[in-house]
């Protein structure tokens, strides 16, 4: 491995130059340096928005050989309309990129921001609260040894308290690393997924997946919305009119989320409807957006925004009007969503996290994604002890359990309240 040598030293965030780059002399006789030898690996820091965006047709060739099937998250066009809504003046937040190449080819990408704020600097994968996974993009022959690299570089240069990988799937690029850096557990969940990969038509896939009484109340609730006028099913894709669709699924969410006393930390931020709002309607840097769309007579019933690559869709916001509820619009939804995908060859139907029985009743199978942290100092050692690995779970079990009528009276406090602590 190469690396070189800072052009100044880097004391504190957000950091001031926009790529930092190190080239230090290479004094390992390990195995991995005298492999590097022949390709070294040149390892830096992009920091600033003309940067980030400079790196754009590298990364799009990156994410395209490296990225997970199923993670739109990590795209290019993904992090730069986060960027367009989360990054902005109002924030005190930078990039904090690590970035690997090899004889000039990009390689390796750790997305990650820098989050200061009361005393402490966190890094976060970029995309947080939108995105759902988080990994690195590495394209190597050995990735763990770029990893451990990577890793190396990223706190030798940086003063961060913590370093907190969100949403990470147990099949991650960097879920080997995990162990050997000391990552703390702070918070574990499943994501359910359908696969239909082994049917020939989604009607073998249903019928040998699902009973034949699920499949008859399924077809009399349909027949109840058939009363009412013509039902029909749509999918839309990056445009005008997935724009205009996305605004009422979002209005749509938000009541839902208010008639059952939920709190959503990422939907009671006007950044996120204006994130969603963005991508649904921009096809000139699309991000896999796909609405799916369940109406009677025109009136808008059922909706669901997925978001699809390399053949896996990732069903992110689903949501039904509550009037019809007991008819099971948002079962229907989900029975026309994959029925839609299976004929567009999407293979892969990924319901995410968090873990449901409602999901795991259309689901073949789930993968674990664990929320991890990284103490880099004695402050970030008390937050990823104290406040992550235990008290945050604690105040979301909680609330659930407070009576629903005081649920509602609170759900705005307590969702500001878990917010202030995020970023505190």
């Amino acid at each position: 491995m190469s690396v070189i040598a800072a052009e100044k030293p880097l004391n504190a965030m957000p950091f001031t130059t926009g790529v930092l780059i190190d080239r230090k002399t290479r004094n390992d006789d390990s195995a991995a340096a005298i492999q590097s030898i022949k390709a070294p690996l040149e390892l830096a820091f992009v920091t600033t928005r003309e940067a980030f965006d400079a790196l754009e047709a590298d990364w799009n060739a990156l994410y395209d050989s490296a990225g997970k099937p199923g993670n739109p998250f990590q795209s290019f066009n993904w992090c730069w309309h986060w960027a367009n809504n989360f990054l902005g003046t109002q924030t005190r937040d930078t990039f904090a990129i690590v970035t690997g190449r090899r004889n000039g080819k990009l390689t390796m990408i750790w997305p990650l921001v820098a989050q200061k704020s009361s005393g402490l600097t966190h890094l976060n994968w970029i995309g947080r609260p939108v995105s759902q996974y988080g990994d690195v993009l590495v394209d190597s022959a050995k990735p763990l040894e770029d990893l451990r690299a990577g890793w190396k570089f990223l706190k030798a240069h940086t003063k961060a308290d913590t370093v907190e990988l969100y949403k990470v799937r147990a099949d991650a690029a960097i879920a080997p690393l995990l162990p050997e850096i000391g990552a703390i557990a702070t918070h574990r969940d499943w994501a359910p997924y359908a696969d239909m990969s082994t049917s020939a038509t989604f009607s073998d896939y249903a019928q040998n997946r699902y009973s034949k009484k699920r499949r008859s109340v399924l077809r009399r609730h349909r027949r109840r919305f058939e009363d009412m006028g013509q039902v029909e099913t749509t999918v839309l894709h990056e445009g005008d009119e997935a724009c205009a669709m996305t605004r009422k699924i979002l209005t749509m969410k938000m009541r839902w989320l208010a008639e059952k006393s939920l709190v959503s930390q990422a939907l009671q931020d006007p950044r996120t409807h204006s994130f969603f709002i963005d991508i649904s309607n921009d096809a000139s840097r699309p991000t896999g957006c796909r609405l799916t769309l369940m109406t009677c007579d025109d009136q808008l019933i059922a909706g669901d925004i997925n978001f699809v690559s390399k053949h896996r869709a990732a069903a992110h916001i689903i949501s039904y009007e509550l009037d019809y509820e007991k008819w099971g619009p948002g079962h229907l939804m989900t029975l026309s969503n994959l029925e839609h995908c299976k004929q567009d060859a999407i293979e892969i139907f990924d319901f995410m996290g968090p873990d449901a029985q409602f999901k795991r009743d259309w689901a073949d199978d789930a993968i674990e994604v664990n929320d991890w942290a990284v103490p880099l100092s004695i402050k970030g050692t008390l937050w990823c002890k104290v406040y992550l690995g235990f008290a945050r779970d604690r105040l979301k079990q909680s609330y659930q359990h407070l009576p629903t009528p005081v649920k509602k009276a609170i759900a705005g406090t307590f969702a500001t309240l878990l917010l202030v602590f995020d970023r505190l």
